[in-house]
C-alpha cells in the first residue's frame, strides 16, 4: 500500500481579460453565449500543465468544470470565473508547492487556489 497527501488544485478555463493577445496561439473561441465567441485555453496549452504534474507524480484526476468568485486581497475586485479542479496524490508536499508555481505562471494567474482533501490510498 502506498499512501499520499490528496490535493484539489483550480485551474481557470480562460485567460484573465488584460492577458488576451490577438494572435493567441493557446485560445480557442467557444459559442457559449448566443453568437458571442469567449476565448478559452485550448486542449494543447492545458495539456502542457497536465503533462507538468503527471511527469512531476505521477497522474492527476480532471474533474469537470465549476464556477467560482474571489476577491483580490490588494484591489478589492470580484473575479468570477470557470475553473477546472484538478486532484493531485503528492508523497512531498514541496510538490504540491511546485505544481502551484507552475500553475501560477503557466496561466498568469495572480493566485492559484490549492486545498488539501484528505489522503489517498494505493493498493
Amino acid at each position: 500500500m502506498e499512501t499520499r497527501k490528496l490535493f484539489k488544485i483550480l485551474i481557470p478555463v480562460a485567460p484573465n481579460k488584460d492577458d488576451i493577445g490577438v494572435c493567441d496561439d493557446r485560445l480557442t473561441f467557444v459559442d457559449e453565449r448566443g453568437g458571442l465567441y469567449d476565448p478559452i485555453f485550448n486542449n494543447e496549452y492545458h495539456n502542457k500543465f497536465f503533462d507538468f504534474v503527471f511527469d512531476l507524480v505521477g497522474g492527476l484526476t480532471v474533474c469537470p468544470r465549476v464556477s467560482g468568485q474571489w476577491k483580490d486581497s490588494e484591489s478589492g475586485e470580484i473575479f468570477r470565473e470557470q475553473m477546472i479542479p484538478v486532484e493531485i496524490g503528492v508523497v512531498f508536499e514541496s510538490q504540491i508547492d511546485e505544481i502551484a508555481a507552475f500553475a501560477k505562471t503557466h496561466y498568469n494567474q495572480l493566485e492559484i487556489f490549492v486545498a488539501e482533501i484528505g489522503t489517498a490510498r494505493f493498493y
